[in-house]
């Protein structure tokens, strides 16, 4: 048994030694603890890791309180180790787990002065994260003696940020508004466009259209600046001949119905009493064509002529004629010789004769004072 306790303990050192080389974690702290009191192993004589028999380990301070005089029992397996003439402090120590303690005191002191120095750089960048609002840039000593408006850096940047989000979620909603509302545009221009298009093809063929009216008319303009001047003279002359007839002829109109209305005023005037009337007018040197050529020359003229010779035969034989050969004579003279729209030669109506009555009788004057110079 003495044999294989140093076997045993170089084993354990060199699986504890390989252990020396990797970071003590925290499933390792069963390793550098007794498990007994709890308490980390030191390299004080009474917190001193030391082996049994059984190859369990504990402090000296735990195995003197559950051994006896010749022995130590384990509080883990329960198996005796022999301490008969030798004390416990002799035990063999477990140097490894004494590395590992000396590692983990190690990197505590380094970990405690690493967070220490953290903290310290934590408390600079704090300093130097403080951010001056009135000079809009880092704030510095004279800002905070100066009582200058200061906001902690990170806080000021995520306002800002905050608000200029905002500021983005606003622009981004004003443009797809205005987008939407540009797009209305473009379907209204595209609208306007087509008719445009239809307004400029209706144009085009009016223009067209309107291009051969002009067209036309300038060619019957030159067709009438192209007359020869001699034809509009004699068309002239032609338009003034022709005004010249229209005023004689109405003269001459004018003159046959003055001749129409005096003839058929003295055949009214001297109806009862034919004798006297036609007496006069044969006796009348200036009797035959009067020099208007009226109805009543034309009809003087049949009287004389040939065909009324029973006339003269009857004013020769007889002296005086009487009223009712007179009469007879002048009813089978032909009556066509006299105008259409004139009395008849015959003994007026009762209606011509209140016709005369009423109208005034200026020729017929003349014929009886010229009949009263006979007489």
């Amino acid at each position: 048994m003495c044999f294989c306790l140093p076997i045993l303990d170089g084993i354990r050192t060199s699986v504890m030694a390989s252990m020396l080389n990797e970071a003590v974690s925290d499933a390792d702290e069963d390793l550098i603890t007794c498990h007994v009191c709890l308490q980390e192993f030191s390299s004080l004589e009474k917190h001193k890791p030391k082996f049994l028999d059984c190859h369990n380990y504990f402090c000296v301070s735990c195995i003197q309180g559950f051994s006896n005089v010749y022995s130590v029992p384990c509080p883990t397996c329960r198996r005796l180790t022999n301490i008969e003439g030798r004390k416990i402090e002799e035990l063999s120590t477990n140097n490894v787990v004494l590395r590992l303690v000396t590692i983990e005191t190690n990197r505590a002191r380094e970990l405690a002065e690493r967070e220490k120095k953290r903290k310290a750089e934590a408390d600079i960048e704090a300093k130097q994260q403080l951010w001056c609002t009135d000079c809009s840039f880092l704030a510095y000593g004279g800002c905070i003696k100066d009582n200058h408006q200061i906001k902690n850096y990170k806080e000021y940047y995520q306002d800002r940020s905050s608000h200029l989000q905002s500021i983005i979620g606003d622009i981004q909603s004003s443009c797809k508004q205005a987008l939407n509302d540009f797009k209305k545009i473009q379907e209204v221009h595209a609208s306007i466009l087509f008719k445009l298009n239809i307004l400029y093809s209706e144009m085009y063929i009016r223009m067209a259209s309107s291009k051969d009216t002009v067209a036309e008319l300038e060619s019957r303009l030159k067709s009438v600046n192209d007359i020869d001047i001699s034809e509009e003279e004699e068309m002239f002359n032609l338009i003034k001949k022709i005004n010249h007839l229209v005023v004689e002829f109405s003269g001459k109109l004018e003159e046959t119905q003055s001749t129409k209305l005096e003839a058929g005023n003295l055949l009214r005037s001297y109806g009862n009493n034919l004798n006297e009337a036609i007496i006069m007018l044969l006796n009348d040197e200036k009797l035959g064509y009067s020099r208007r050529h009226t109805a009543v020359g034309l009809r003087c003229k049949d009287i004389d002529s040939p065909s009324c010779s029973g006339f003269s035969h009857v004013k020769e034989t007889s002296g005086a004629p009487s009223n009712k050969k007179i009469r007879i004579i002048i009813t089978n003279t032909r009556t066509d010789a006299l105008p259409s729209q004139g009395p008849s030669i015959g003994r007026p109506s009762a209606t011509n004769s209140a016709k005369t009555s009423r109208q005034p009788a200026q020729k017929p004057k003349k014929a009886v004072s010229s009949f009263q110079k006979l007489r």
